[in-house]
């Protein structure tokens, strides 16, 4: 589960997966909108994080929350869906999202 608020971890935990061949169960969020995906490294030719965001931006470029701030629910919204995916993926129940990339507008 990548729950991270920065940018250059996000890369390194995907890298980490894609070597190991492990899913990763991404989840961004700000100001009014969440990112949620599966990056499924254990799938050959499956989209990953990189597939997304090929090139970590340049310092500053993206804020962070705590300069950008975010909608107080929002957290608790985005990281229910990632754990809804992360047990789907452990239980092996459902269907996994998988390559497509889930995104909340709470507005």
């Amino acid at each position: 589960l990548d729950c991270t608020d920065s940018l250059s971890t996000r890369y390194v935990v995907n890298d980490a997966c894609a070597y190991q061949g492990k899913p990763l169960v991404y989840g961004a969020i700000s100001q009014f909108e969440g990112h949620v995906a599966i990056f499924r490294h254990d799938q050959a030719g499956a989209p990953g994080y990189r597939d997304l965001y090929p090139k970590p931006p340049r310092p500053g470029a993206v804020q962070n929350c705590a300069a950008a701030g975010v909608l107080g629910v929002l957290p608790g919204i985005v990281g229910s869906m990632q754990a809804a995916e992360a047990l789907k993926l452990i239980l092996r129940a459902g269907e996994a999202q998988g390559g497509e990339l889930a995104i909340f507008n709470a507005l």
